[in-house]
């Protein structure tokens, strides 16, 4: 079936724009981003210096569309309740293209020792091994989006079986919600 999809795809295309082009859907390699047993996980938490931890994830650069801003006012109003619970962003804090001042808005909240950076930086990621480790930490996956083109990360997470928690905006319906792998919240300016 996918392949019939491709060659329509393909078709349309070439019939019009006359462009010969190849369609490459996009998908996660199973064997890179695979779900970790409970020790690995285990013992990922320790490795992390996460031992106990509740770690809600998130993995994206700091733009405006990604609206992680609100990733951080929203996980406040978990903090209080949730005591074991932290914010772990793949995101690089420095990053010159950062829409926020991620030190600004945790100090402001006061959660300075709940929320947490992978150490990734934007002109050097990880890799897929890493990935799939960072991945593997998270006990949810939260992106408060308000715009993907596609959410390569949302899939990522899925892959490792980490529930999803994302904003009901582009391809949520498609990659979450038709999927029954995570939650789709409404997409507000309150949060």
């Amino acid at each position: 079936e996918s392949k019939l999809v491709a060659k329509e795809f393909e078709n349309q295309v070439k019939e019009l724009f006359n462009i010969n082009a190849e369609y490459i859907p996009h998908a996660v390699e199973p064997d890179v981003y695979k779900p970790l047993n409970d020790q690995e996980k285990f013992n990922l938490k320790i490795k992390y210096g996460f031992p106990g931890k509740f770690i809600i994830g998130c993995v994206a650069r700091n733009q405006g569309r990604k609206m992680l801003d609100r990733a951080v006012t929203a996980f406040k109003k978990v903090a209080k309740d949730m005591p074991n619970a932290i914010l772990l962003f793949h995101a690089d804090k420095q990053d010159p293209a950062s829409y926020f001042s991620f030190d600004d808005i945790i100090n402001y909240y006061g959660l300075n020792n709940r929320v947490f950076f992978t150490g990734t930086r934007y002109f050097k990621g990880f890799n897929y091994k890493q990935m799939n480790e960072i991945y593997n930490l998270m006990d949810i996956f939260f992106l408060p989006t308000s715009g993907e083109g596609f959410g390569i990360p949302t899939i990522e997470a899925m892959s490792c079986s980490v529930p999803v928690l994302i904003t009901d905006y582009t391809t949520t319906n498609e990659l979450v919600t038709r999927n029954r792998s995570g939650e789709a919240i409404k997409l507000s300016d309150e949060i």
